[in-house]
């Protein structure tokens, strides 16, 4: 624990389920999603630390102009998360139908949570997923993300314990953290957090 880097100390300390979660991806690209939970995990605070909407929205474009500035006008030193952001490839990844860095629909998902006339109606919870999941999956179907989103942002939580059932493995580290909170309400921590997400990942069920 004590190599871990910046990202993943992050999601450790302030969004403990997803960094559980994320110990079940693949090697490769667990880093990957550090990174980017660690900038959505950013980008939320800036509701916490504004007082009005508007500063809230002076916050978020100076994200956006930091993401779309071109690599040679980046200044990678103007924030701790930027290198990571860098290294792990989501500064260079765009939309394929927009051509629009793909962290930009993140920002906007988080300016229409502060307020509602700016940004998008989109929940961050589901905009998140779906980055994780194109990620980790990046041929999964259509109805398979949509699923999941739905799972995320608790639109699927029906009674009984087959949530989740059949969606592919590879898809799992990006939902698992749901698996924390029960249909009831319950927030599982410490050692009774990890044993819920290891019996949701064994089973491919949620609770």
């Amino acid at each position: 624990m004590a190599d871990l880097s910046y990202c993943a100390k992050q999601i450790r300390d302030f969004d403990n389920d997803r960094f559980l979660a994320s110990l079940f991806a693949d090697d490769a690209v667990r880093e990957d999603l550090f990174a980017l939970y660690a900038f959505n995990l950013e980008v939320a605070r800036t509701r916490e630390r504004v007082s009005e909407p508007m500063l809230g929205q002076i916050r978020l474009q100076w994200w956006r102009e930091l993401i779309e500035a071109p690599p040679s006008g980046r200044a990678l030193d103007s924030h701790e998360l930027l290198p990571a952001l860098a290294d792990n490839g989501w500064l260079s990844r765009t939309d394929p139908l927009t051509g629009d860095p793909v962290l930009l629909a993140l920002i906007d998902a988080w300016a229409g949570s502060i307020d509602p006339g700016q940004g998008t109606s989109s929940a961050p919870a589901s905009v998140l997923a779906e980055l994780a999941i194109g990620h980790l999956h990046p041929d999964a179907s259509a109805s398979d993300v949509q699923r999941a989103k739905s799972i995320v942002t608790r639109g699927d939580r029906p009674a009984g314990h087959d949530v989740g059932a059949g969606l592919n493995p590879r898809i799992w580290p990006a939902i698992l953290h749901v698996a924390a909170q029960r249909k009831d309400g319950e927030q599982a921590v410490g050692v009774t957090a990890r044993l819920w997400l290891l019996g949701a990942m064994l089973t491919q069920r949620l609770p």
